[in-house]
């Protein structure tokens, strides 16, 4: 899809920022080549040039907006800068589900900085829809029994929230069949929709739809889902132009290729984007749509290679590789493997160790559990099934028999 004149007045918009200044070219551009040559933004170019280290990729004072933080580990946050007119259309989110003013929506997105909860109130006020601000923090007997007396009481026909938040909840509710009738919406964000997760939500919640959004921080939401789209399609917006590219080489690729989600932002927002990589794996095809619409469908097919994504947790590759270089007796040689479980995330720290006492793969995730943030209270609260490490003797993880690598990542989620 070639959007020349849309993409030309935003990288001119950009350059308003120190940043795009003194790394775009001073002439316009004048061709989709034109565009397709810029140099791509990383999430470390990023983070050195937002606040709290820079204001050089913003492109007006950072004032009138919202300061949200996101991911990483306890001592590395991830801080994004989101003005107020760029979450003013953060409604459109929700088309899929039709929400209005007959629906009751319970939220249990998680409260606190990392924002979604409070856009997504915002959003829903757009809506007219009766809003229910329960937050997903807890867990546990008390508030489950809230959330059901919401539904129940207040005929809440709508949870917002993470999958696993949701499947937690549709845990406790499964029994009830009064509660379980009167969910019919379900809005899931923050982790990928796999159709085991679907499927289980469906038959809890027999007359439910369940749709998704796509995006990350830095961008806010890249896709949307119509009544026709599920699981992992997503209708482009308008206002952001999404590029699939060979993450090594960077060539752009053609429709129907999966490779590295890039994307820029066409709207005139605080810190805009030209080219950022996402880190994650799709593709784009222009099929029709029975909606009617003309947008671009992306498909997504996971998150970042080197990065798990499990409820609120962010599993990096490289926290991993930190965590483990504290025992001498391992060496660098570990995989990430996660998994399905009773519709909740297992996830398994494979570690190769030269030689290991009996207590080293609990001394390990004694030390998982003090630095991934978020670790010890999803297991907790029941959102991710399990997190076990595993010691296993030199050479025991397979390795690609061609280069010698070894994944690091292994997912088996379906």
């Amino acid at each position: 899809m070639n959007r020349i004149d849309d993409l030309s007045s935003a990288v001119e918009y950009a350059k308003q920022a120190p940043y795009y200044r003194e790394t775009l070219p001073t002439q316009a551009v004048g061709e989709i080549e034109d565009f397709q040559a810029l140099p791509f933004l990383d999430n470390k170019t990023y983070r050195q040039n937002t606040p709290p280290s820079s204001n050089a990729l913003c492109a007006r004072d950072p004032t009138g907006c919202f300061v949200f933080s996101s991911g990483g580990t306890t001592s590395k946050p991830r801080f994004i800068l989101r003005d107020f007119a760029d979450i003013d259309d953060q409604y459109e989110y929700f088309q899929g589900l039709d929400i209005g003013p007959k629906d009751t929506a319970i939220n249990l997105f998680m409260p606190g900085t990392w924002g979604v909860f409070s856009t997504t109130n915002m959003a829903l006020s757009r809506l007219g829809c009766r809003i229910i601000p329960q937050g997903g923090l807890r867990l546990d007997e008390e508030a489950m029994e809230q959330i059901r007396n919401y539904i129940r009481q207040f005929g809440a026909n709508c949870l917002v929230g993470m999958p696993s938040t949701i499947v937690t909840v549709a845990a406790y509710l499964k029994e009830d069949e009064e509660a379980k009738a009167k969910v019919n919406k379900i809005y899931c964000l923050g982790e990928k929709v796999f159709e085991a997760t679907l499927k289980h939500l469906r038959e809890i919640f027999h007359d439910a739809v369940v749709k998704s959004a796509y995006g990350c921080m830095e961008s806010a939401a890249i896709g949307y889902q119509c009544a026709g789209k599920t699981l992992s399609d997503y209708h482009v917006f308008p206002y952001q132009y999404v590029e699939i590219v060979d993450s090594e080489t960077g060539d752009v690729l053609p429709d129907g290729e999966f490779g590295e989600i890039i994307i820029s932002t066409l709207k005139r927002r605080l810190i805009p984007l030209v080219r950022y990589k996402t880190g994650d794996i799709g593709r784009l095809t222009n099929d029709d749509c029975a909606c009617g619409k003309q947008s671009q469908v992306l498909h997504v097919k996971g998150r970042s290679q080197d990065m798990v994504v499990s409820a609120s947790l962010h599993v990096e590759v490289e926290q991993m590789r930190n965590v483990i270089a504290a025992f001498p007796e391992c060496s660098d040689a570990f995989q990430i493997r996660v998994d399905n479980t009773h519709h909740r995330d297992s996830i398994e720290i494979v570690v190769e160790a030269e030689s290991f006492s009996t207590d080293l793969a609990a001394r390990i995730k004694a030390k998982c559990m003090a630095e991934i943030q978020d670790l010890e209270g999803e297991i907790q609260t029941g959102r991710i099934h399990s997190f076990e490490v595993t010691c296993v003797p030199k050479n025991s993880i397979e390795r690609v028999r061609a280069t010698g690598k070894m994944k690091r990542i292994i997912d088996l989620r379906t």
